[in-house]
């Protein structure tokens, strides 16, 4: 092999990472310099009293939010190319090697570990951005994310229209399911709105795709009480969230009257 073909090698991979950082840092395309910039004419208009309350710019979190999900697709769109190079480099040292042309080979295997190295660094770069996406996607999330009653899929249980909450938890196993609505994976703690006589409660788990907890559900003699079951660990977004009876003391586990989640940062 020859080392120009090499080189020719390297110069792609260089042009797939630059592209990237170009990108990044919203560096001009070629051809254009800085100051061919035309500048843009100052336009003013009368604007209305309310045109600052119809006319809001979103979060700096929703735009850092986007500006990190394009950065984390390029650096995405350079493993394919870069891992290409890394198979061919093999190939080419070990056909080189076999040829007995020994310093091809050297060179290959030399810029296959300068490959390996920058895919590494993409690979931390990569976790670093996602660390980074779901602590900007907890940040916009509301303080309390509630769960609509009647858009709940039930077993054995019922919806009171008249009462809005939920009863009839008639035997174990009973189960009310929502799905959740694309938060973003960590802890959240769960609070229960409920009322439950002396002859009613028991036990009930709440669990996810992985992680669950579980708790005692009290009688209540003044009313509806908040019961928090503790911080549940989420691990997908979108996945089923289901609340179940485990055990009841006679004919009715409770009458719940809300669930809510509560990001555990805030």
């Amino acid at each position: 092999m020859k080392p120009d073909h090499i080189n020719h090698l390297a110069l792609a991979s260089c042009w797939v990472q630059f592209l990237a950082l170009a990108s990044f840092l919203s560096l001009p395309v070629l051809g254009q310099t800085e100051g061919q910039t035309k500048p843009q004419k100052k336009v003013t208009k009368n604007l209305s009293p309310d045109f600052d309350k119809t006319n809001t710019s979103p979060p700096p979190e929703e735009i850092e939010l986007a500006r990190l999900d394009h950065h984390h697709q390029l650096l995405e769109a350079s493993l394919g190319p870069l891992k290409t190079a890394l198979s061919k480099l093999d190939e080419l040292a070990l056909s080189n090697a076999r040829a007995r042309e020994y310093e091809a080979a050297i060179a290959a295997r030399i810029e296959r570990e300068h490959i390996a190295t920058d895919l590494d660094r993409i690979a931390k770069e990569l976790l670093i951005l996602e660390t980074r996406k779901q602590f900007l996607k907890t940040s916009l999330l509301p303080d309390h994310i509630l769960l609509p009653l009647d858009n709940a899929k039930l077993e054995s249980v019922r919806y009171d229209e008249e009462k809005k909450w939920l009863n009839h938890w008639d035997r174990p196993g009973a189960y009310a399911e929502w799905t959740l609505p694309g938060v973003p994976p960590g802890g959240y703690e769960v609070l229960l709105t409920y009322q439950c006589s002396p002859l009613e409660g028991g036990t009930i788990m709440i669990n996810e795709k992985t992680f669950s907890l579980s708790g005692e559900m009290d009688t209540t003699l003044r009313g509806p009480e908040v019961k928090n079951l503790g911080t549940l660990k989420i691990t997908d977004g979108n996945t089923p969230l289901r609340l179940t009876a485990r055990t009841i003391v006679k004919s009715n586990l409770m009458n719940l009257l809300s669930i809510e989640l509560i990001p555990a940062n805030r």
